[in-house]
């Protein structure tokens, strides 16, 4: 019996963040961690639909709040409500530096 080849997630990405990823993330590391983000996302979306999608792409809900907000477990979850404002940050800022 032929063995099927297992599923791929073929993505695009620009130069510096090839770049960035292989400098931060540990040899041997990648899959497992693109696979919780995977299932994270999957659950988020199942949840939370489109709604989550906007958040997502909105940037209004991160990875780097989730992180902040398991550091910090009294920390208030982001409203993911659309405003008019961008909570001082510009469209497409990615750090996660406060």
């Amino acid at each position: 019996m032929e063995q099927k080849a297992p599923p791929r997630l073929l993505v695009d990405i620009r130069q510096d963040q090839e770049r960035d990823l292989l400098n931060l993330i540990p040899w041997g590391m990648r899959r497992g961690l693109f696979e919780v983000i995977i299932d994270d996302l999957i659950a988020l979306l199942t949840a939370g639909g489109g709604m989550a999608i906007g958040a997502i792409l909105s940037r209004k809900l991160r990875i780097c709040d989730a992180y902040r907000n398991a550091a910090n477990p009294a920390a208030t979850v982001p409203n993911l409500l659309p405003t008019d404002k961008h909570d001082n940050e510009t469209e497409g800022e990615t750090s996660c530096e406060n």
